[in-house]
């Protein structure tokens, strides 16, 4: 059996993992295989990104030495051995079964399946609250009837250590999974193709021809099976133009929300300064703890907020604003701010529209237009989040900044959407269009061709979900074979 595998990131991850357990032989992985930024691409700092693996370029930036387009303020098309735009938090949190009650039972990743990942992966972990919530054994997640709300340490997925010069790297960072397709390379068990961008898949005999660029040669395979991972604007866009026809399609997009907060030490505390000083060292800049919780406010479902102090490449650049006298003063203030960053479900948000296009005689003359629409306001949200924060004082020690979440809109630059997004061709147990998945993760429109990222998400869980991606694409290239 010949497989294709399109992509590198995290859904490619986990369906070129189940693929190998399986003893499948013959894989092919395309990629477009950009590991850094190219002159093509305009210098532009992100500041939510960070300096350990964050690429500090703006969403929509183009690759101009290719033809496709891509119109759009906020959202990317992804590129490079495991995502070229890395700003990636590594967050692992498992969903809860209520955030996934849109998805077909079929669908939904089993205990195995996220077992086989979470055990791939290095976890920096605590035991706290989230054990129960959110359990990194594979287990199914047990909530205490009495809670609706859980505060736990930050649970960051971590890369292996890296012998450099014949001495072992000890710091880390958030786990890429480009490491582990260098490694599968090595070892045979997969063919990677870097520079080589899909153009379109097509029905064929008995197989799924693919249509293929690799610099300026374009070239036709076949394959038995197609699992695209190319993230889902890329794979929204590939197969609307196998479809061969202008079409309107809708991203669902978790809906962020920003704050900020003082920490009011007056104390310290030897147990949180040990859990500090091992989250801090591991892996620093990024977040430290894990609020969940729901109510009327997040549509009955699952809030997922992450908590730790303004990364450092912020610090320095708000305090280069101020007179150099100034500066250190600056510099100690900014240390006790903290920036929160909330994803609830995508049912309690707006669709998105996404128009895939013809702009020229040839398939590669294409172009995908975004229309984001700034996120609105949620007071009475934001005015809970705030009380029950507050309610985790004596851990914590947060008290909230007036007009945080504007302070963090203007950081970031624009209100235009998170950074959660799929369901551009979800999965389903009753539609009967060509643009939507099987509960396999089959699309309907073409036999053979798997949708195994977020575009065949059915709905977007306020949780991390990059853990649910991994699990999603390792269970459909499972129950594939």
């Amino acid at each position: 059996m010949k497989i294709l595998v399109v992509g590198t990131g995290l859904a490619a991850y986990g369906c070129c993992k189940a693929l190998i357990e399986n003893m499948v032989d013959n894989i092919h992985v395309y990629d477009i295989g950009l590991t850094h930024r190219g002159e093509f691409c305009v210098a532009k700092e992100v500041l939510n990104a960070s300096s350990g693996d964050g690429s500090f370029f703006e969403y929509g930036i183009n690759d101009l030495n290719l033809r496709p387009r891509l119109k759009s303020k906020r959202l990317c098309s992804s590129h490079a051995a495991g995502g070229f735009s890395r700003v990636y938090s590594g967050s692992i949190l498992r969903p809860q079964n209520e955030d996934l009650i849109d998805w077909p039972e079929d669908s939904i990743p089993e205990d195995n399946d996220f077992k086989a990942i979470i055990s791939s992966l290095d976890i920096c972990q605590f035991k706290d609250d989230l054990a129960t919530l959110a359990p990194l054994d594979g287990t199914s997640p047990r909530i205490s009837p009495e809670l609706s709300c859980y505060l736990g340490r930050s649970r960051i997925a971590l890369s292996q250590d890296k012998e450099i010069d014949g001495c072992v790297n000890s710091s880390k960072s958030t786990f890429c999974s480009s490491a582990a397709f260098d490694a599968w390379s090595s070892l045979g068990v997969i063919r990677y193709f870097s520079g080589v961008y899909v153009e379109s898949v097509k029905q064929g005999r008995n197989k799924v021809d693919v249509y293929c660029r690799r610099g300026s040669k374009s070239f036709i395979e076949a394959f038995d099976k197609i699992y695209l991972a190319a993230g889902c604007v890329n794979t929204t866009s590939i197969i609307g133009h196998s479809m061969g026809e202008s079409k309107e399609l809708y991203i669902k997009s978790a809906p962020i929300h920003l704050g900020a907060y003082i920490r009011w030490k007056f104390r310290r505390d030897k147990s949180e300064a040990r859990c500090n000083s091992i989250v801090e060292g591991t892996i620093p800049d990024r977040c430290q703890y894990f609020h969940e919780f729901k109510s009327a406010n997040t549509g009955y479902r699952w809030s997922h907020t992450q908590l730790g102090p303004m990364n450092t490449d912020v610090r320095e650049k708000v305090s280069g604003l101020v007179p150099l006298c100034l500066t250190r003063y600056m510099n100690m203030l900014l240390k006790n701010v903290w920036f929160s960053i909330s994803t609830l479900n995508s049912t309690t948000g707006e669709d998105i529209p996404i128009v895939v296009d013809s702009v020229g005689p040839t398939i590669m003359d294409r172009l995908t237009k975004i229309n984001e629409r700034p996120l609105r306001r949620r007071l009475r949200y934001s005015l809970e989040l705030k009380l029950r924060i507050l309610s985790k004082f004596k851990t914590l020690k947060l008290l909230p900044i007036p007009f945080g979440s504007i302070i963090g809109d203007v950081l970031r630059k624009n209100r235009l959407g998170g950074w959660h997004i799929g369901g551009s061709l979800p999965m389903s147990a009753r539609s009967e269009s060509p643009y939507t998945c099987k509960p396999t993760g089959e699309l309907r429109g073409i036999k053979g061709v798997y949708v195994v990222d977020s575009a065949g998400f059915p709905s977007v869980p306020g949780s991390s979900i990059a853990l649910l991606s991994m699990a999603n694409a390792y269970h459909i290239a499972r129950n594939s074979l």
